[in-house]
């Protein structure tokens, strides 16, 4: 009856905490140029800043007008959440810039999980400058090993302005649901425009955050305590099944050797 009641014990227990939320985010932006500032970043979140995200700098610079292909992923195996960035006239003129982040929590996180793209998660913003901006995203597509549960809204987003107050901000319509298989792994693959930039970081274009895209994932993982918990929840079933097991071999032992008694009585 001990085991029984340390089995109920940790799955109360189990039950009783809750998941923590596994997240990690992107963000790709103007920048501006010849000042060192960062144009792409992956970290907890999409807005996170040093040291709660890394940061690069593409080389060469965005082109007005140019699509740069992108990818975003996660590698199970290494808890490694990865932004990608190709720049550049193409051919030999291109290359690629990118960041990776450690999001916290990740060893929990089962391979064949949940994860769920909220609809406010993926965006773009073009921001008012005195000129006529915008940016797009396009060919937007989940790839690796998932099983897509709710497929990508639209394929293709745009934030443009000509003075709009506040600028412009364009997010998905709905949740974007995937799963992963054994390994873990998946990534979001597109192409973005930036139209209006500052030429070399000279006004009046577009520059820093004033033309950006983000990204925000969230995925369920259990708490250490919950871990902890089933897995004494676990060990007590199964210490309780061995004990009764063993309980019913006895029986059977004192059955049989009851049957196995001949009573002998007087001869007649």
């Amino acid at each position: 009856m001990g085991n029984l009641h340390v089995f109920a014990l940790a799955v109360f227990a189990a039950h009783g905490l809750s998941a923590a939320q596994f997240q990690f985010g992107t963000m790709v932006r103007a920048g501006l140029s010849g000042n060192q500032e960062w144009e792409i970043a992956a970290g907890q979140s999409s807005g996170a800043l040093p040291p709660s995200a890394t940061t690069g700098q593409v080389s060469p610079h965005y082109t007005d007008g140019r699509n740069n292909p992108f990818e975003i992923g996660y590698v199970k195996s290494t808890n490694t959440a990865t932004l990608t960035v190709r720049t550049g006239s193409g051919g030999g003129g291109s290359s690629t810039t990118t960041v990776n982040w450690n999001p916290v929590g990740g060893s929990l996180l089962p391979a064949a999980a949940t994860w769920t793209i909220p609809m406010g998660g993926l965006y773009v913003s073009a921001a008012r400058v005195p000129i006529a901006t915008s940016i797009s995203l396009d060919k937007l597509k989940l790839t690796g090993a998932i099983s897509i549960l709710q497929p990508i809204q639209q394929t293709t987003m745009t934030a443009a302005q000509n003075n709009t107050p506040g600028g412009v901000v364009v997010r998905q319509s709905a949740d974007i649901v995937f799963r992963t298989t054994g390994s873990g792994d998946w990534k979001l693959e597109g192409e973005f425009t930036m139209t209006g930039l500052a030429p070399n970081g000279a006004q009046p274009g577009a520059k820093r955050s004033e033309l950006q895209f983000g990204f925000n994932v969230i995925a369920e993982a259990p708490e250490p305590a919950t871990v902890l918990a089933t897995a004494l929840g676990l060990g007590a079933l199964i210490a309780l099944r061995r004990r009764q097991g063993e309980g019913t071999k006895v029986s059977a032992g004192r059955s049989s050797a009851i049957t196995g008694l001949t009573i002998e009585g007087p001869q007649s």
